[in-house]
Formats: C-alpha cells, structure tokens, sequence
C-alpha cells in the first residue's frame, strides 16, 4: 500500500505539476498575443477617437456656416455679403435702420456693453422671424449661419457706423473750412460804397 499510494501520490503530483506547467506554458504564449491584441484595441480606439473628434470638428465647423438651406430670403431676413444687392434687401436695410436707433447706446457702452447691444439687435432680428443667410456655393442655396457669425454681421455693422460718421464728420468740416475760406476772399476785394461822400472805396 505504501508503494501504491505513493505510486498514486506521485502520479497525481505529476499530473498537477503537468497542468500547471501546460497552464503556465499557455500563458506564456498568450501573454504576448493578448498584449499584442490590447495593443491594437487600444490603438484602433485612439484612431476612432481621433476620426471622430476630426468628424466632430467637422461638422461644428460646417455648422458655423451652415445651419440650415433656405430656398428664397425673406424680407424679414439678412443677408451676409457686401454691394448693392445686399444693402438694397429689406432686411438689411431694416437692420441698418436698427443699428441707428440703437448706436447712441453702443457707443457710449464699455467692450462688453458693446457685446450686449449686438446680442439685442441680433435677438430682435430673431423675434421677427428674421434669419441671417449666406449663399452656399455648392447649392447656390441660402444657408443660415450661426448665432456667433449673425452676432457678428451685427457688431460689424455698429463699426461700419461709426467709420462713416468719422468720415462724414471730417468732410463737413472740410466743406464749412472751404466756405469761409471762399467768403473771406470774396469780401476782402469787394468794393464798399461810402455812404458819407457818395464815393465807392474798397476794403
């Protein structure tokens, strides 16, 4: 019995001994693979985030110039471009109207005061039903722009104000120094009459 248990006891160390070295050889040449494979998941997860941070990138660029197509503007909307057309809408022009009535307030206002007023005007070109559209060229559509890029058609126009009246300013004093100019050369020669002797003397 004593060699047989042993005999058993040994066989059965053997056989455990065999499965853990079987198990450890296992591991061994999973290791590597499983690190190998994690490697790529990891990898192929960094990729995807990065294709879809760029998409994201993408698309909120996109939608900071396109938020919508329109088929026609309205009259109630404004339109992003600068010459005749654009100014000649009726939207623009109500918005020109707007930056007048508003433009004392905007120019006595601090930079963030200054932020406030466009967001106002802005607000009550929405309350209208009023959109801000740029032409989208691979349409030729009307696309509506972001709140951001109206803020900033107005605020644009609230500068564009202020250069003019500067401008026109300085050529209304030009004109009023050129006409006194005018009245003074034409009066220093201009004959007086001498009301006393009836006699005519220049000044």
């Amino acid at each position: 019995q004593d060699a047989a248990g042993f005999y058993d006891g040994d066989s059965s160390s053997s056989t455990s001994a065999s499965k853990n070295d079987d198990k450890v050889d296992s591991e061994s040449e999973a290791s590597p693979r499983h690190a190998a494979n994690h490697g790529q998941l990891r990898s192929g997860k960094r990729n995807g985030e990065r294709h879809q941070s760029q998409a994201t990138s993408g698309d909120d660029a996109a939608g900071e110039v396109r938020l919508s197509l329109v088929e026609s503007p309205t009259k109630f909307d404004i339109l992003m471009g600068r010459g005749r057309p654009y100014q000649d809408h009726e939207g623009n022009r109500f918005l020109k109207s707007l930056i007048a009535t508003q433009y004392d307030e905007y120019d006595q206002s601090p930079r963030w005061g200054k932020l406030a007023v466009a967001e106002k005007v802005t607000q009550m070109i929405k309350n209208r039903s009023g959109r801000f559209l740029q032409k989208d060229k691979p349409t030729g559509r009307w696309a509506e722009v972001s709140w951001t890029r109206a803020r900033e058609k107005v605020a644009h126009g609230f500068r564009k104000k202020r250069e003019m009246d500067l401008v026109n300013a300085r050529s209304r004093k030009r004109t009023t120094t050129r006409r006194r100019l005018t009245v003074r050369k034409s009066t220093s020669g201009k004959p007086k009459r001498d009301d006393r002797s009836g006699s005519v003397a220049s000044v």
